[in-house]
């Protein structure tokens, strides 16, 4: 029985030694992508940055044979001052490639406000985009836990701005994610304060505070919604349906909802609208009941609507806001609009 041992051994360590002096011309050759980045110049040559690039991909990946190129050394020339930039390349697996983490302080537009992207950027200037490389980096490595492999900035596609971009390899601790809740802008102190408190309770960490959205690391994909709720109405009126709109809102967020009259953009008139930005996504549908002849009117009437909604479709309503109908040489006319749960 023992022979019998020691022949599968030794017939197992053979094959496997054979196997091991398969020529390496015979094996699957693995896949490989050209990573590339334009960097800021520095005191080094472009060939000292490359095999630089190559060390920190190799310290953030373990694969030690990436090979690296000083492709080019360019001038940039932008807001009349001209930049040398160095065009760098690595020649690494498509595995690793696939791990690629980026952290992207750029946006779309106002229509998609959750959405990362490189459309508008962060930086009004590529001098003040490039100034904030180390920082961002450092920050980059404290959120992410992944070492910055390499950080640059680029031309947002739309508008003369510049998006900074950090990259790493893995799976990060902490993504990089931003919100634009449309009237950030315009909001007052007060509001912006309980706007911040909102994504802080969501789990977000911001990092950049704008005058129209926010950038913010956070654990898990975070889902923020907007809404305008009332258009064009008179300050008191706008002010007196706060309440309405907040406890709608708060019947499908545990988490207070933001909200505030903003001046209508593009008019004379002191006209208000009604703004408000919520955890979660949008779960609720607009309709407009009656119409009437006076606010007080509307708001006598709202318990008496919202028990006919809820006999004649079997579920209450989450409430409903009066107000003022604009006609254009016509008498004031006001309405109500019921909010229904999805």
């Amino acid at each position: 029985m023992g022979k019998r041992y020691f022949l599968v051994v030794g017939l197992s360590v053979a094959i496997s030694a054979i196997t091991n002096f398969v020529p390496a011309h015979a094996r699957a050759a693995e896949t490989m992508e050209s990573y590339r980045v334009r960097i800021p110049a520095t005191t080094q040559t472009c060939e000292v940055e490359a095999e630089r690039l190559a060390m920190r991909f190799s310290k953030a990946t373990g694969f030690g044979s990436a090979k690296s190129e000083c492709v080019s050394v360019l001038d940039y020339k932008v807001d009349e001052k001209t930049y040398a930039l160095y065009s760098l390349a690595l020649s690494i697996p498509s595995r690793i490639m696939d791990r690629l983490s980026s952290s992207v302080y750029g946006y779309l537009d106002s229509y998609y406000p959750n959405d990362l992207g490189d459309y508008y950027g962060l930086y009004s200037t590529y001098e003040a985009c490039i100034g904030a490389l180390g920082d961002r980096s450092q920050e980059f490595e404290k959120h992410t836990g992944l070492m910055a492999v390499a950080a640059f900035c680029t031309r947002a596609r739309v508008n003369a701005s510049y998006v900074l971009q950090i990259d790493g390899f893995g799976k990060p601790k902490k993504k990089l994610g931003t919100f634009d809740p449309t009237f950030k802008s315009a909001m007052d102190a007060a509001t912006k304060a309980d706007f911040i408190q909102l994504l802080n309770k969501m789990g977000a960490f911001v990092v950049a505070d704008l005058s129209s959205r926010a950038f913010y690391y956070s654990k898990e994909s975070l889902e923020f919604s907007r809404s305008k709720m009332l258009s064009y109405q008179p300050a008191a009126l706008c002010s007196s349906q706060l309440a309405a709109a907040k406890d709608i809102l708060s019947r499908l967020t545990k988490l207070q909802p933001v909200l505030a009259c903003i001046k209508s953009a593009h008019t004379k008139d002191e006209r208000y609208d009604l703004f408000a930005a919520w955890s979660g996504e949008q779960i609720f549908s607009q309709q407009v009941s009656f119409r009437y002849l006076s606010f007080q009117e509307c708001l006598s009437d709202q318990k008496r609507v919202l028990d006919l909604e809820a006999r004649d479709y079997g579920q209450r309503p989450l409430g409903a806001i009066c107000s003022l109908k604009p006609l254009a040489g016509q008498p004031e006319e006001f309405m109500m609009e019921i909010y229904k749960g999805l």
